[in-house]
Formats: structure tokens, C-alpha cells, sequence
């Protein structure tokens, strides 16, 4: 009798141990999942980028360049200006004019990064060899200041307002800095940097133009009419 019992009991026990393993698992709280959503992302981000997989489309790393667009909105102005001195010297340390046309593209990018306003150019040599077509600057001087305003103007503005020159034969090796008044074409913004074109290069006024006006290059398809003085 005693022996009988004790098997009913162990039936009884495993039955229960199976009802128990059966059961659903109480629903997790939100913040046990966001924890767990949170361990398994710093675990995703930890892993060499060569190892990251991604499933499906838009999962992956965002390689995509950001737009110039986007230094634009920012949230508030400064309330003063950035100014930078670089001594015309560092050009002469470069031992061809490939080099030092790279020089000044990673200056300029550099200077574009940390939102410059202005660039002072100074003399720190006076045993130097002095340009032939810039007045008082060495040749370092105006080498360095003419790549620099070739960087700075727009690209569409620039074989309008830069005359060809022998230190800007380099300028194919410079990255573009893409700053933020150096829009594309399909961007748009309220306004464009734009040079007014000739008289020999505009075209006709438009036909319902109303008084005087000018024809201004601003990146565009087409050129702008702008209204106002002739």
C-alpha cells in the first residue's frame, strides 16, 4: 500500500513539472525590453564594421556624404567671428607645386570643418623671392592666397571671376570642400552666391521683364533675371 502511494506521488509530481514547463512565460516589462534592445545595440556596435551585417534594406551603416544643405540650419548664430593667421612660410616647406597645392586644399578643408570666417595671411620671412605679378607678397604669399580664393569661391562661379593662372594649375588635385554656400544644382535655398554676366554672354530680357534688369549666373540650368539697375 505504502509502495503504491509513493509511485501516485511521483505521478503527481511529474505532472506538475510538465504543466510547469508547458506554461507561457510571464510578458517581460517595457524596460527589461528596452534593456535588452540597448545590451544587444552596444553589442552591434562594438563589432569591427567588417563583421556588421545588416538584413533587409536601410539596415546597414549610413555611408551616404551629408549635404552642404544641412550646416545651414543651425539652431542659433555666434555672436562673434573666427579668425585665423597662417604664416605664408608653411608653402615654402613643400618641395613641389603638387604638394603645395595639396597643402592648401587640406588647410582649406580644415578651415571650412571648424567654420572659419576669416583667413589672415601674414609675412614671416623677408629672405624669400617676391612674386612678379602681386604687389609686396612673396611668391609663397600669393600662391597660398590665390588657391585659397579659388577654394573659397562657388564652383560655378569660379572660371567666370578667376582669370587662369600659372599657380592655379595644380587645383585638379584639391578636394572640393563642399561648404556651405558651395550648392549643387538640385539644392534649394532661399538665396545663392551668383556673379552678373556680361553683356556678350546673357541672353535677351525676358519678354515680360518690367524696366531694367541683369542676367545673374547662380549654379543654375539657366541663368537668373535678376530686376533693378542695368
Amino acid at each position: 500500500m505504502a509502495a503504491e502511494v509513493k509511485v501516485k506521488e511521483k505521478k503527481k509530481r511529474k505532472v506538475e513539472a510538465e504543466e510547469e514547463d508547458e506554461a507561457p512565460e510571464a510578458p517581460e516589462d517595457g524596460d527589461d525590453k528596452q534593456e535588452k534592445k540597448r545590451q544587444k545595440q552596444l553589442k552591434e556596435d562594438a563589432r569591427p564594421s567588417s563583421q556588421k551585417t545588416s538584413v533587409g534594406r536601410g539596415q546597414g551603416e549610413n555611408t551616404q556624404k551629408p549635404s552642404a544643405t544641412q550646416m545651414l540650419r543651425a539652431k542659433g548664430g555666434r555672436s562673434t567671428t573666427i579668425s585665423v593667421m597662417l604664416p605664408a612660410s608653411i608653402i615654402d616647406n613643400c618641395q613641389s607645386f603638387e604638394l603645395k597645392a595639396v597643402l592648401v586644399g587640406q588647410i582649406a578643408r580644415a578651415l571650412t570643418i571648424y567654420g572659419v570666417n576669416e583667413v589672415v595671411l601674414f609675412e614671416d620671412r623677408f629672405d624669400t623671392a617676391w612674386s612678379d605679378d602681386a604687389d609686396n607678397a612673396s611668391r609663397s604669399m600669393a600662391f597660398f592666397a590665390r588657391n585659397l580664393q579659388y577654394l573659397e569661391t562657388p564652383q560655378y562661379l569660379r572660371r567666370q571671376l578667376l582669370p587662369v593662372h600659372k599657380d592655379l594649375r595644380h587645383v585638379g588635385l584639391l578636394s572640393p570642400l563642399d561648404a556651405p554656400h558651395h550648392l549643387r544644382k538640385y539644392e534649394r535655398l532661399p538665396y545663392r552666391d551668383g556673379a552678373v554676366l556680361g553683356k556678350d554672354k546673357a541672353p535677351a530680357p525676358p519678354e515680360d521683364a518690367e524696366g531694367p534688369g541683369v542676367w545673374v549666373n547662380c549654379g543654375l540650368d539657366e541663368p537668373v533675371w535678376a530686376r533693378g539697375q542695368d
